[in-house]
């Protein structure tokens, strides 16, 4: 009898002790919100170029901006406050020390960090559903409203400070060239930096410690105006690399363990996840997140073994039912079950496309002279299976449309096409009794830009996708003719739809196959150049120009790579217009 109750206050011991443990890494697997202070204040680190406090405040704003995510309770510290600490750090010897900076923080900052903690922390814990329960709550401080200790504790270690630094500022004027018409006078700048964080700890006191840095760099051109100076120019480019930078920063802040998104799962059903995250949070349709648990190495070491992932297909309002589940869509799955962790995988939501494709151009024989000139050009029937690389950028616009995998799509085609020709002097009578030379080949540039809109469907790894393109044709080739080369070319407007089956190979790669259809009317407008200077088309009595045609089908392969942050200002641009585009043909 007494073995038994020892067996059975053992076996109570262990449930209790797994219980435990479960409900201690589920604390660990559930993000909790930050309070965040952005210092408005750049420390340059061995760098001799510098910007004025104002043309400072706009960098730093746009950063800022950036970094102003919706899982994160942001301090505004008071201008008043804010001009104080600039102006203490910038008189204080030293600030590129880490130990320097750390002390001058804790020394100006964390005090009056502390007195907005002081007011909030409370609020915070609460997690009050409406502003006038909220004001209430301030109103009525200092009345004991039965928060916990405990979570009390949660929200004052929860507090951060974002720091920003520049480690390299460098600048370039470049003149234009006299002899290049469309050469301008233009500022070129590099900037490198991050964010160094300090996470506030409270233990009665407080106090700072450096928890990391994040790092980027940015390049931006500004063309001068006329009668602008180089300084303006180059403030305006400094300006712009913010955009970036601070894009950048934000994904390097979401990969970091403090600040990336994670959970539990609640349920696994099939194909699908629920796990108690949601708006409050920010999070956004589509977006990637891993699936797994944490484990732990022969070295005591923990880390986290990832077994499948999933996107978002449901965003919870948690906002206003703070039990509300958002759901994830399978892509690859492993041996899941309820309790294991989802964390975030930050990317930028575009993706960069590479598909060579395979299609016929047929050149449909015809003739024209130069008016003016000494000699004709005939082009020969040809049909030219061709080779072609589409190059795209696809926006995920699944937020704005409320339609998951749906992307704005803005790229284009390069290839060649073989042209046979043949050049020869003008006569009064048809040229072909005149004079009739050899036959020459050139290899001409076709090429194709577009937009259009993507949609995938998903079940699992596989994915069907639909596309429909809309764009811009042109073809242009060079002809010989004794000393001379004239430049030959023609341009039209059509569309392609592809239809395309894909594999996700990882969270960021898919690979996969398409065929489609192209339709463009047939090219018939012709320019020709010589040296850079209009040359005018004319034909013979009954005859016609040239015709190339662009309507068939067309395949190729697919292969697509989830973009992890810019490279440049200019990315950043296409993303602009992207979006510009998108609200134009959707109306969002």
């Amino acid at each position: 009898m007494k073995k038994f109750k020892v067996k059975k206050i053992a076996g109570i011991v262990f449930l209790v002790l797994v219980v435990s443990f479960q409900c201690l890494m589920g604390q660990q697997d559930q993000y909790k919100r930050k309070s965040i202070t952005f210092v408005d204040y750049v420390v340059y680190r061995g760098v001799k170029e510098k910007v004025t406090a104002d043309i400072e405040y706009q960098y730093l704003r746009k950063i800022k901006n950036q970094l102003n995510l919706d899982r994160f309770d942001v301090n505004n510290v008071p201008d008043k406050i804010s001009r104080d600490i600039r102006n203490r750090l910038t008189d204080m010897p030293g600030m590129g020390n880490d130990e320097v900076l750390e002390g001058a923080l804790e020394a100006i900052l964390l005090p009056e960090i502390s007195r907005i903690l002081d007011v909030e922390k409370e609020i915070r814990a609460r997690e009050f559903v409406d502003e006038s329960e909220k004001n209430s709550f301030i109103a009525l401080k200092a009345k004991e409203l039965g928060v916990s200790a405990d979570h009390m504790l949660e929200v004052m270690n929860s507090a951060y400070i974002f720091l920003p630094y520049i480690n390299e500022f460098k600048s370039k004027n470049h003149k234009k060239d006299a002899d290049d018409k469309d050469d301008k006078d233009k500022v070129n700048v590099d900037v490198k930096g991050g964010i160094i964080l300090y996470k506030i700890n409270y233990e009665g006191d407080y106090s700072i410690s450096k928890v990391g840095e994040v790092s980027s760099s940015a390049f931006a051109s500004e063309t001068k105006g006329k009668d602008e100076s180089w300084n303006n120019a180059k403030n305006k480019a400094f300006i712009s690399t913010a955009e970036t930078m601070g894009t950048n920063l934000k994904i390097e802040i979401q990969k970091m363990e403090d600040f990336q998104l994670r959970s539990q799962l609640r349920k696994v059903k099939g194909l699908h996840v629920q796990f108690p995250l949601g708006n409050r949070e920010g999070l956004k349709l589509d977006r990637p997140y891993w699936v797994g648990e944490w484990r732990e190495n022969k070295k005591g070491e923990r880390y986290f073994r990832k077994d499948g992932f999933v996107r978002i297909g449901k965003v919870a309002d948690n906002r206003s039912n703070p039990e509300a589940l958002s759901e994830g869509y399978v892509i690859r799955k492993g041996n899941w079950a309820r309790g294991m962790t989802l964390i975030e995988h930050p990317t930028l939501g575009i993706d960069f496309a590479f598909k060579p494709r395979f299609f016929t151009i047929e050149m449909d024989s015809g003739f024209f002279e130069a008016e003016d000139e000494e000699f004709a050009i005939t082009f020969g029937n040809k049909s030219s299976n061709i080779f072609g690389m589409d190059f795209d950028l696809h926006l995920n616009i699944a937020e704005q449309t409320q339609k998951l995998q749906s992307f704005m799509v803005v790229g284009g085609t390069i290839s060649f096409l073989p042209v046979d020709y043949i050049t020869f002097w003008k006569g009064d009578q048809n040229p072909w009794d005149y004079y009739q030379p050899d036959v020459e080949e050139e290899m001409g540039f076709f090429y194709v830009g577009y937009m259009g809109y993507l949609r995938k469907t998903y079940v699992g790894p596989l994915a069907i996708h639909r596309e429909f393109l809309a764009g811009i044709q042109g073809f242009s080739t060079g002809v010989e003719w004794g000393d001379e080369s004239y430049d030959l070319s023609t341009i039209g407007f059509g569309g392609r739809f592809n239809l395309g089956l894909e594999l996700a190979l990882s969270i960021d790669w898919n690979l996969g196959v398409f065929a489609g259809y192209s339709y463009f009317p047939e090219l018939t407008v012709w320019t020709a150049k010589l040296d850079d200077e209009d040359v005018e088309l004319d034909n013979w009595e009954d005859t016609k120009f040239p015709k190339i045609i662009n309507q068939g089908p067309t395949f190729g392969i697919y292969l697509h790579y989830s973009i992890p942050s810019f490279g440049s200002t200019s990315t950043k641009l296409v993303e602009k217009a992207a979006s510009s585009a998108a609200g134009n043909l959707f109306g969002f």
